[in-house]
């Protein structure tokens, strides 16, 4: 398992996700995969359990297919709590590529931590339901969520070819197997 985001297990401060949706924009890595969970560190103090969910964009702010996590709901705390949220189904997820990791919730805040060169962006929005993209705009500069994402990465398929009485060995460019399934 792989990870792309800020790992960070502790946080500076939080910012309230109460009918907002924030997060940073962080690369992936160089090999593609399917997303398993997206990991968050939360602050639910406002009096009692409240619901929670994540998600992931694109670059271009559009929301990725399968890319909404499960909902869980966290309890109240008055400290930082580190949630894990499931995808699902497992989004596909391109190498190098920028993607935007998201929480969204009906009480409570996402942590963060100074961090120069990422901005912590929000769009007020009711809670429920990802819009197909979002508006989401500079809420504080050199800031990023304390928020991550799992994935598995693809796996190269060894190939074997005969050419002219002899083997060649080689690898087959990474593509994304899904569990349980052969691909070749």
């Amino acid at each position: 398992m792989a990870t792309f985001g800020n790992t960070e297990v502790t946080a500076t401060s939080a910012y309230s996700i109460t009918s907002r949706i924030a997060g940073t924009k962080f690369q992936m890595g160089a090999i593609a995969g399917t997303g398993d969970s997206i990991t968050a560190i939360l602050l639910q103090n406002t009096g009692s359990d409240k619901l929670v969910k994540c998600a992931l964009y694109d670059s271009d702010k559009n929301l990725v297919t399968n890319g909404v996590t499960n909902e869980e709901t966290v309890s109240h705390s008055t400290s930082l709590q580190i949630i894990t949220f499931n995808f699902a189904t497992p989004p596909n997820l391109t190498a190098d590529a920028y993607y935007w990791i998201v929480a969204w919730a009906n009480g409570g805040a996402l942590g963060y931590n100074d961090q120069v060169g990422y901005d912590w962006e929000k769009e007020n929005k009711t809670y429920n339901g990802f819009p197909a993209t979002h508006a989401m705009g500079v809420f504080v500069a050199d800031d990023w969520a304390t928020i991550y994402c799992t994935y598995t990465e693809a796996v190269a398929v060894p190939i074997v070819k005969r050419r002219r009485g002899r083997m060649s060995y080689g690898l087959k460019p990474a593509r994304i197997v899904r569990p349980g399934r052969i691909g070749v």
